[in-house]
């Protein structure tokens, strides 16, 4: 027998075994980290001459008793790797596209008590750097349950792009840029930019984000859970950017509306009393408002402190309900 036609057999044993072998790797490390949580994968598929790994059919659901929990899946995973580097403990990813992704969020009591904190970066994370992820058609559903109900707010058609990311100083140089076009509920077309440190002792991060077209009325699932709030009218444009640091974000929200209304309702934070009479003050304040010109666009600046174990997403969301709430009842 040949000497090539035995390193072919041996190229496609190996070819063969690789990926089964990293998939139980994979399933022993999540059960070690998270003995809650539950893992599914179709197939893991290793090429060693194309640096590449492919993972088809993933589905994970995170603990759910705990306050924040994350569950997702993914049509298709395919990473271009630096194999040699696994020899030194440390995982260097060249490329990751993540194909048709799927993520829930869910916060389980939305108004955590407690002192402000900075959450840390977790610190038993195997050293990884990522030079660049891309998402094809993701979607993203964020669920603040509260009173015993769930409140969902849906982004989907998600199209991003993330730069350099890295679990330990060193590893990268330069900080995580994430940039992402996508659809708020039915009708909203939105674009995010972003740039963080998550291993920055102090922080410097940034966020933005434009959206157009937005009927509001879409948006009621959330807010008429959350804050008891029910929404009529359209957002022409509104834009938010956010600088956050040390746990804390200050900011600006700007918004330009048509035909907007309001109606508050009792939630078990505001008696029915209250919620009637704000009712009253907000429909004076905001029914069927317009600003005055085209060019016109309000904005109003918000602080907000970081609470115990809060998500960034509720985090960010607060301040920016807090402020477009200040523009349209002044």
């Amino acid at each position: 027998m040949s000497c090539a036609l035995i390193c072919s057999f041996l190229g496609i044993a190996l070819y063969l075994a690789l990926g089964p072998l990293l998939k139980t790797v994979i399933y022993r490390e999540v059960r070690k980290t998270c003995p809650a949580c539950q893992l599914s994968i179709e197939s893991v598929k290793v090429n060693l001459f194309s640096s590449s790994l492919i993972g088809t059919d993933i589905h994970f659901k995170g603990d759910s008793e705990k306050y924040t929990s994350v569950s997702f899946a993914l049509e298709k995973l395919d990473l271009k790797l630096r194999y040699l580097n696994l020899i030194r403990k440390e995982i260097r990813i060249d490329e990751m596209t993540l194909q048709n992704p799927k993520v829930i969020l869910t916060e389980n009591h939305a108004k955590p008590d407690g002192s402000p904190t900075l959450l840390p970066f977790p610190k038993n994370l195997p050293d990884l750097y990522l030079a660049h992820a891309s998402i094809k058609n993701g979607e993203f559903l964020y669920v603040s349950k509260i009173y015993g109900k769930s409140a969902p707010l849906g982004v989907f058609e998600i199209q991003a792009d993330l730069n350099y990311f890295a679990t330990r100083s060193g590893l990268a140089t330069h900080s995580s840029e994430f940039k992402a076009t996508c659809r708020l509920e039915q009708s909203g077309i939105a674009h995010l930019h972003a740039s963080f440190d998550p291993l920055a002792r102090r922080n410097q991060d940034y966020f933005e984000l434009d959206l157009r077209h937005q009927n509001l009325s879409e948006l009621d699932p959330f807010f008429l859970v959350d804050d008891g709030i029910e929404l009529e009218g359209t957002l022409d444009h509104a834009f938010a950017s956010a600088n956050i640091h040390s746990g804390q974000a200050d900011g600006k929200v700007g918004v330009r509306y048509q035909n907007l209304n309001l109606h508050f309702h009792a939630t078990p934070d505001r008696s029915q009393v209250s919620s009637f009479f704000s009712g009253v003050a907000q429909s004076v304040l905001t029914a069927k408002t317009r600003p005055k010109s085209a060019q016109d666009k309000p904005e109003a600046n918000f602080h907000a402190v970081r609470k115990p174990q809060q998500s960034i997403a509720n985090f960010l969301i607060t301040g920016f309900k807090a402020a477009a709430l200040q523009i349209i009842t002044h």
